[in-house]
């Protein structure tokens, strides 16, 4: 993979854990698509992990944005936070 050395890529593992990330989000359009993209676009099997958008009722189109990058990508959901929390 990208970045590794040979020693590295010889002690890797075979099996990846399965990771989950979560993007607490409200109001990112300046810079939803370039975090998602470099999430989305790194070395780790994608079968492995999936990220979370989590949107507090954006009002801007952060929504639009994720739904649009999530075609295709079956790692890559949005669902809502009504409440506007985030932790």
């Amino acid at each position: 993979a990208q970045g590794r050395t040979a020693e590295q890529a010889a002690h890797a593992p075979t099996t990846f854990p399965f990771i989950s990330v979560i993007v607490p989000v409200r109001n990112e359009v300046a810079c939803i698509a370039d975090t998602l993209v470099q999430l989305l676009d790194q070395d780790y099997p994608a079968d492995r992990f999936e990220v979370i958008v989590v949107d507090g009722e954006s009002d801007d189109d952060t929504p639009t944005i994720v739904r649009a990058l999530s075609f295709g990508r079956d790692n890559l959901r949005l669902l809502p936070n009504p409440g506007r929390l985030s932790s």
